[in-house]
């Protein structure tokens, strides 16, 4: 803490206790400081917690600490639409490609680029005639079927038709990990400031030092 205090005075236009009066803008700053080392703090301790790292990864749907290195890949049903709209396009490509809505939103629109990518297609973002912009999948320019390439391609697909579908949507996956995070955060805290609080303060005598004991 003293640490923090040290760093940010510099930047805080004076003290925070000037004459007995709090300035609570300058506090503000420190506090936001504590709060930062204290999150820093936690997820060095729980560095090992599966639920931490699927946070970090975005995998939000695997949250047991023993399947954490192997994830299932899991779609939402739009998702799954898509995944089948897709196979039928390679199936018979039309066209100038496979043209989505623009009211793809940003997850499903990055889902279709990264099963696009899989697949060694390419995409594009199209302006419409009202000045609109969907997203557009084609075949590679130089693209020549072959019965490996098709082959390579029909595995990525059933990968994606066999996924797991959850009914949750990633913003309501987001929010749900979100929440467990600052439960297990705010559980940690009230234990580490527990432990805090029953360090004491010994005056050693004769030696004019201050030690630190558990009691």
């Amino acid at each position: 803490m003293f640490d923090i205090y040290k760093r940010v005075l510099p930047s805080c236009g004076g003290y925070i206790n000037e004459a007995g009066i709090i300035h609570l803008d300058r506090l503000e700053i420190v506090l936001i400081e504590l709060e930062k080392m204290e999150y820093e703090a936690f997820e060095l301790d729980m560095g090992n917690a599966a639920w931490l790292k699927a946070k970090q990864s975005g995998h939000y749907d695997d949250t047991n600490e023993q399947r954490v290195e192997k994830k299932p890949l899991v779609i939402t049903p739009y998702q799954k639409s898509l995944v089948k709209e897709v196979k039928e396009f390679t199936s018979y490509p039309l066209g100038n490609g496979l043209d989505f809505p623009a009211t793809l939103n940003a997850a499903d629109r990055k889902f279709v680029q990264d099963l696009a990518t899989a697949l060694g297609l390419e995409y594009q973002s199209v302006t419409d005639e009202d000045g609109g912009k969907h997203l557009r999948i084609h075949f590679k320019e130089d693209f020549e079927p072959e019965e490996e390439g098709e082959e390579a391609m029909k595995r990525i697909l059933r990968k994606y038709e066999r996924a797991q579908v959850s009914q949750q949507s990633v913003e309501e996956a987001e929010a749900a990990m979100e929440r467990k995070y600052q439960q297990k955060f705010e559980e940690w805290k009230d234990n580490y400031y527990k432990v805090l609080s029953t360090l004491r303060f010994a005056w050693l005598t004769g030696t004019g030092e201050i030690a630190f004991f558990v009691a």
